[in-house]
């Protein structure tokens, strides 16, 4: 057949054809093939990326718990080593690394007795503004280390705003702590109705909430006040329930010193 003046041949036309299509399925196969391949790699890949994510989770899981540990038996060491209470509301469960560090550090300095430097720990800890349950922990501790440095109105000032951090959060304990400890500073300074009132008002949580060891603390402190101003019946009276309670908490350290 001549079209245009070229011979064309249907059936070589045709076998052109075949073959452009044969080539095209060829190259679309091909191509299939290769990004099968590159998802299967892909998918290896992810697979392996997220084997790789869980087992760092779990190392940093298993990090922070040695880390809320390490913070918790400090402070149950530093409340031995310095006969005081010591309450950490939950924070060394929420706390990262770094902030971590300086609870550790200024806890061990405590049980060193080297106030000042605990202080400077605990103040760098407040820097960033801190959630208020940190901040009212930060707070206690501070006022502590002035109160065993006799630092007075310094003490006073820290657990009165651990206090108000407290109120404000509605956490109780926390509350009855720093209740107590400015009863302390009251009584130190001879303020002895004040000093009660505190106590008292620390007491009355302590057994709403069932806080048996902050109880017999509370009934101890009351105890003092009463013995202090010539009470004697009634300052037995309230030792007596101090020691009771104490025996049932199997406290055997507080009840020596009751």
């Amino acid at each position: 057949m001549d079209i245009f003046g070229f011979q064309f041949d249907p059936a070589t036309a045709f076998n052109l054809l075949i073959g452009i299509v044969a080539g095209a399925i060829i190259t679309f196969i091909i191509t299939r093939m290769y990004y099968i391949k590159q998802i299967k790699a892909s998918e290896r890949q992810i697979k392996q990326l997220k084997e790789e994510f869980n087992k760092l989770k779990k190392e940093l899981e298993e990090q922070k718990k040695e880390i809320v540990e390490e913070i918790k038996r400090n402070a149950v060491e530093t409340a031995k080593k310095i006969n005081t209470q010591i309450y950490l509301n939950g924070v060394p469960e929420t706390l990262s690394r770094e902030r971590a560090g300086y609870y550790i550090k200024g806890l061990e300095k405590m049980r060193e007795y080297s106030w000042e430097e605990a202080i400077k720990s605990f103040q760098i800890a407040l820097v960033g503004n801190p959630p208020d349950n940190e901040k009212m922990v930060l707070d206690f501790l501070i006022g502590l280390c002035y109160h065993k440095q006799d630092k007075l109105d310094q003490a006073l000032g820290n657990y009165k705003e651990s206090l108000e951090t407290a109120k404000k959060i509605k956490d109780k304990k926390g509350i009855s702590v720093n209740l107590g400890n400015i009863g302390l500073i009251y009584k130190t300074r001879g303020d002895l109705d004040k000093a009660l009132e505190y106590h008292k008002e620390a007491l009355k949580i302590d057994k709403e909430i069932g806080n048996k060891e902050g109880e017999a603390q509370d009934l101890g402190n009351i105890g003092v006040i009463y013995q202090t101003r010539g009470d004697l019946d009634k300052a037995l009276e309230y030792h007596k329930e101090a020691l009771k309670i104490t025996r049932e908490i199997g406290n055997k350290e507080d009840e020596a010193r009751s």
